[in-house]
């Protein structure tokens, strides 16, 4: 055996192995809308604890980040940070009058950003301040964002009051690090969430202008922030409004069904075409208004006009069904251990040559996707290509720097 494979295979035996526990869903937390409240769903157990804490006024999103849930809410313009265990309130960040908070999404475990529908701008919380550190002015009216790396994807609906008319829809791109806009993509009329699909490309659900105009999703790729397809979704007066694409490559739609029964969409987002849509769509209880991920290959339904939530996968198959507060809007999980490590693209809980391999495939032969897909981000540029791979190799080879630590002082940068 050559020298050189020999020296290879002992640095591979001797391969640094990272501690972390495996992903477990232990809870979902529901935020309900009309109630005002958070319930608790035990997904080991099926026991549901309603209304286990009051939240403020108007609430409109949940998330939640270790062992906290957070809730934007639009009436009362705040911010509170839940304590999940304990089912307390444990702050209230005052977000400032006439904001209107949409939606969130974490930076890092101390960063977090809101959409403001009502005031146009886009702020940035300090959780161990519990202060808003910085607002800035984007276009009109931001909704949904998604943070992926060192980037921030923001929808721009362009609504105007006045008339009910609706702008240009945009996708704004901002810098997390530099705090500033890096481009505006045009995408179609009033769009409202996105997702990543398994190409890496961004998946925007525009809900049209609720008259004339279709729904629409439109396909964004990251690399070169341009618009790169689009396909119709609806032709109804009640377009879907929510996205969520699953860890086995379907994409799943909120389509409402206000009447007789909640209707969910499905998609290819590789092949960008519906599979079940406004002929053939998969029924559930009334009015879905989002969709929140359940597992690799199903997703939960919250139907506000039922006052529960069902686990279903791609064939319409109901599996569970939860019944929560009153009119369930938003939910996330509540993981235990941590969501991903960098750099453990494969998802074995260990840091290694395997993972440079797994990037390389996913780059150039259209090998499986890293599950997240920001676990494969190790150099923090936003992205995944042949860079996060040498980035790896340079770690386990020649003791570079840890995944996404960019400055090598052992602690995350993104």
């Amino acid at each position: 055996m050559p020298n050189r494979i020999k020296a290879a295979t002992i640095l591979i035996l001797l391969i640094l192995f990272v501690p972390g526990s495996s992903l477990q869903a232990d809870e979902l937390i529901v935020m309900n809308g009309l109630a005002e409240t958070l319930s608790k769903v035990d997904l080991e157990t099926g026991t549901v604890n309603n209304n286990f804490v009051t939240v403020g006024l108007i609430p409109n999103f949940v998330i939640c980040r270790n062992g906290k849930a957070y809730v934007v809410n639009s009436g009362s313009d705040d911010l509170y940070i839940v304590d999940i265990e304990s089912e307390t309130v444990e702050n209230i960040i005052d977000l400032g009058s006439g904001r209107n908070p949409w939606a969130m999404s974490f930076v890092d475990d101390t960063t977090l950003l809101v959409s403001n529908f009502i005031s146009s701008t886009l702020a940035k919380i300090n959780l161990n301040s519990n202060t808003v550190v910085g607002e800035w002015l984007l276009e009109t009216r931001p909704q949904g964002l998604m943070t992926i790396g060192w980037r921030t994807y923001v929808t721009i609906n362009g609504f105007n009051p006045s008339d009910l008319s609706y702008g240009p829809g945009k996708l704004a791109v901002w810098d997390n690090a530099g705090d500033s806009i890096i481009e505006y993509v045009p995408v179609g009329t009033n769009p409202q969430d996105l997702d990543i699909g398994p190409d890496g490309r961004l998946y925007v659900v525009c809900s049209g202008d609720y008259e004339g105009l279709p729904g629409m999703l439109y396909i964004v790729d990251t690399a070169s922030l341009e618009g790169v397809d689009s396909f119709q979704t609806s032709t109804s007066q009640f377009p879907p409004t929510d996205v969520l694409i699953t860890d086995d490559g379907t994409g799943f739609l909120a389509a409402g069904g206000w009447i007789d029964k909640g209707e969910v969409y499905t998609f290819d987002p590789i092949n960008a075409v519906m599979i079940h849509g406004e002929t053939n769509p998969l029924t559930t209880d009334l009015g879905v208004i989002s969709v929140a991920i359940a597992s690799d290959s199903t997703i939960f339904s919250l139907n506000f006009g039922a006052d529960n939530i069902t686990e279903m996968d791609s064939s319409g198959t109901i599996l569970n069904t939860y019944y929560v507060g009153d009119g369930p809007q938003s939910a996330d999980i509540n993981f235990s251990g941590p969501e991903y490590i960098c750099g453990d693209v494969n998802d074995d809980l260990t840091v290694n040559v395997s993972d440079a391999v797994s990037i390389i495939n996913y780059v150039f032969i259209g090998g499986e996707a890293p599950d997240p897909l920001e676990s494969a981000d190790t150099n923090c540029d936003g992205g995944v290509n042949i860079s996060d791979a040498v980035w790896l190799i340079n770690y386990v080879f020649i003791d570079g720097n840890r995944p996404c630590d960019t400055n090598g002082d052992d602690i995350s940068d993104c």
